[in-house]
């Protein structure tokens, strides 16, 4: 018996009707073929009117040539049909996406057979349809254009495969081989790749670290510094060994079975002055705790230990890991001593045990009943080891972990659309600490060099209230929905630093899309765009930013008041950790687009402008660690590296601008020469202070030795360009410095006894709770693998980049 869906009996046969057409005269030629195929036929018919008959093959429609871009076409928009890129989209500012199919016809081949082999446009690649057999079936997600594509295109020379991932630039991806800048004859980005096997890591262009390798001559200088001075490695075996066996005893640190994690807090006075410090400091920027209630249940846990709740006691615990580095007030680096146990100062060794606690305490949590502290326990999480420098290599995909657990708790959708079910408290909590989330994903992504994944989410979560923390406690307390409404743009806020971050996420999200991407290389007209872009948001910073902060006269009443007495919001003057950092991480992109024009030797302008936007972004850095007291520097100087990119992208743009100068003698080259010959001292200066910001980086954390070598490279570097008869000088007492940086930590270590002791601090005025115990820390937590090479810095191409690519 044979089925026809959606059969109609007035139009189309019946089976019964084309048995009986066997015994009929013949007819036109029926509308309905049989297929059979593996023993089932199927029934094809086409629908026709009583006065129409269709033929049995509807003639093929003529395909039609097309010479319009894949962008115009989809718009269904006329092209002028430019090359590279038609006029539409370099209006829409959209010259990646400027693809042009080949035409399959042979008379289509010839007419751009000319255009085709000599034109830029060349190396795109556009993506094949649904009906197209030349893509393996792992493509098959290409078909849906609204989902983001992730396809492999054969490099033509290098036989490489470069994944391109473009979910917000545009809905038709082109893909780029990773050697089409170099058939186009434009200079490729460069990157950081290295490593062997599957043993490999990958620094984008947007990473401080990448413009090394566009400093062949500084990497030059390393290798030999490095291969003629054997006090270094010596140096490295000694304090290597010293890391073995600390690991080998930090096992006796953990916590016993039976007891529990109040047993980690130090003393109450230390434990109030740590988390004063941090509420003064980074919580005056990413908003994690709501001050107000989160002071008032620390007094209380130590008022009834045993009604404290282990979340609580984790969160403290994370928010003292985030400053105990942080010298109190009144400290020089004259004043005080810091010990070090391996590589590790030993204030830092005690933050990551607390890290590495909290951690183990939030895995055995259920993921079932997730209320408020676990999100804020998850954000001091990644930023304690930010701070210290905890698994630094797992920034970018924790924190890009942490933005998706948000986004499938909806913290990206505004908490309004639920109504009632969420408080007016709770409604403004989730939206600072999505703003926190993205605000730390994306910077890591920036240092990082990658993408950042806030630039394919689409998020409707409004910006954060202008609001104090007390202002929303007494939304909170009235257990209503109550609306409140925000401060004026400048007027200072506990929140005032997310409020004004916000109005530039969009652009600092594009802008690091826009370095990090290999397929479409940077020109310098997009690159004045941007700045101008720049330019204005710094403008647009409110006035208790650009007019500074008053925060240094109410430093001596700060520390004459209570204690335990909360300061009200609006008589805490702005800090200036949040104007800094509104500062900085505006200023980092002028320093990230125009390097890689600096080292240009053509005789326009355009490379000596960039060398000066350079040195005065540089400057203008710097001048932020300067202008701050003590009680900032140290957090800042913890916080971000701007610092060390700075002082790379001076020594780099002074390099090239001598360069320039002996080997051109065009205007502008020899303008910038002359910058820096006139101002030598101002650049090495530069150099120097960062130098000695790394060592008091050293100092606090007992790490850091990696950048501070490349920074004492260029400095000797540089000098020996100065003065070429001091080459030989300058390469030993880069080495120096560096080598006199692991004497100091060397000759303050402290016994490793001792160290166990304080690390895992008992209180001895109680003794409390089972309650608070928690799944015991098995072995294995910590590693005492250390799958290094011969020296302690593991590969020495990490300090000479041999084996750069």
């Amino acid at each position: 018996m044979l089925w026809m869906r959606n059969h109609n009996p007035n139009r189309i046969p019946t089976p019964l009707m084309l048995l009986l057409s066997t015994v009929t005269p013949p007819s036109p030629p029926s509308p309905i073929s049989l297929d059979e195929t593996n023993g089932f036929v199927y029934i094809r018919a086409q629908k026709m009117t009583e006065s129409e008959s269709l033929p049995r093959r509807p003639p093929r429609r003529r395909k039609r040539k097309l010479v319009s871009c894949r962008p115009c076409h989809i718009r269904k928009v006329k092209c002028d049909q430019g090359r590279p890129a038609c006029g539409r989209c370099c209006k829409l500012k959209q010259t990646h996406a400027c693809v042009y199919e080949q035409a399959n016809d042979s008379s289509h081949a010839a007419a751009g057979s000319s255009e085709a082999v000599q034109g830029p446009a060349q190396s795109f690649q556009s993506i094949p349809g649904p009906a197209s057999t030349n893509h393996p079936p792992n493509q098959e997600s290409s078909r849906n254009q609204g989902t983001w594509q992730l396809l492999g295109v054969q490099s033509t020379t290098t036989g490489l495969t470069m994944e391109t991932q473009r979910p917000v630039i545009s809905t038709e991806m082109d893909l780029v081989g990773l050697s089409s800048a170099a058939i186009r004859g434009e200079e490729q980005k460069q990157v950081i790749f290295r490593g062997e096997n599957f043993r490999t890591h990958y620094y984008g262009g947007s990473n401080a670290t990448s413009l090394i390798g566009q400093f062949p001559e500084l990497r030059r200088f390393m290798k030999e510094a490095i291969m003629q001075h054997t006090a270094l490695p010596r140096v490295q075996r000694d304090l290597k060994a010293l890391q073995v066996e600390w690991k080998k005893e930090k096992g006796a640190c953990l916590p016993a079975e039976h007891s529990g994690l109040w047993h980690l807090l130090p003393p109450r006075e230390i434990a109030r002055q740590l988390i004063r410090r941090y509420c003064d400091t980074f919580e005056s920027t990413y908003r994690i705790l709501h001050r107000p209630s989160f002071l008032a249940d620390y007094e209380a846990c130590w008022d009834d230990p045993a009604a404290a709740r282990p979340a609580l006691v984790v969160m403290m615990l994370l928010v003292m890991s985030c400053v105990i580095g942080v010298p109190a007030a009144p400290e020089t680096e004259s004043d005080v001593t810091v010990m070090y146990v391996g590589d590790s100062s030993v204030a830092r060794e005690r933050a990551v045990l607390w890290i590495e606690v909290a951690e183990r305490w939030l895995q055995v949590q259920s993921q079932k009943m997730v209320y408020l502290a676990i999100w804020q326990i998850r954000c001091l999480l990644i930023l304690a080891k930010q701070i210290n420098v905890f698994k630094k290599k797992r920034f970018w995909t924790e924190t890009g972990t942490l933005l998706r657990e948000a986004m499938a708790a909806g913290l990206h959708r505004d908490p309004g659309l639920l109504g009632e079910k969420v408080s007016f408290f709770d409604q403004e909590m989730r939206r600072r600490l999505w703003a926190t989330i993205t605000e730390l994903e994306l910077q890591a992504s920036i240092d990082r060099g990658m993408p950042s994944a806030s630039a394919g989410i689409f998020a409707d979560c409004r910006r954060v209230l202008n609001i104090d923390d007390e202002a929303l406690s007494v939304a909170g307390s009235s257990g209503s929905n109550q609306q409140i409404n925000g401060q004026e743009d400048n007027q200072y806020t506990d929140t005032s630093f997310l409020w004004a971050s916000r109005a530039s996420f969009a652009l600092r999200v594009s802008l690091n899309s826009f370095v990090n991407d290999l397929g479409s290389p940077d020109t310098y007209d997009q690159v004045s765009q941007y700045e101008e872009q720049i330019t204005q948001q710094l403008r647009m910073l409110p006035s208790w930013v650009l007019a500074g902060t008053g925060e240094e006269e109410e430093r001596e009443r700060e520390r004459n008041r209570d204690p335990r007495e909360a300061v009200p919001s609006s008589r805490r003057p702005p800090s200036s950790l949040a104007a800094s950092l509104l500062r900085l991480q505006l200023h980092q992109f002028f320093l990230i687009l125009h390097a890689p024009f600096t080292r240009k030797t053509d005789v326009s302008p355009r490379s000596s402008l960039s060398r000066m936007i350079c040195f005065q972004a540089s400057r203008d850095i710097l001048k932020q660690y300067r202008r701050v007291d003590q009680s900032v520097y140290f957090p800042l100087l913890l916080l971000r590296l701007d610092f060390f990119r700075a002082a790379l992208v001076t020594s780099y743009t002074a390099y090239a601008s001598l360069r320039s100068g002996m080997s051109s003698s065009s205007s502008s080259s020899s303008s910038s020469s002359s910058l820096f010959s006139q101002s030598t001292n101002v650049f090495l200066q530069h150099v120097d202070d960062v130098l000695t910001m790394l060592e008091h980086r050293i100092t606090r954390l007992g790490t850091g030795f990696t950048h501070y070598w490349y920074i004492s490279a260029a400095s000797g570097f540089l000098r020996s360009v100065i003065s070429p008869a001091d080459s030989a000088t300058q390469k030993t007492q880069a080495v120096e410095r560096v080598t006199s940086q692991y004497f100091r930590v060397l000759a303050s270590q402290e016994d490793m006894a001792r160290a166990r002791e304080e690390i895992n601090l008992h209180i001895t005025d109680m003794n409390i709770t089972p309650d608070l115990s928690f799944h015991p820390l098995t072995e294995g937590v910590f590693d005492t693998d250390l799958p290094f090479p011969e020296f302690f810095f593991g590969d020495p191409a990490a300090w000479t980049f041999e084996n750069f690519e």
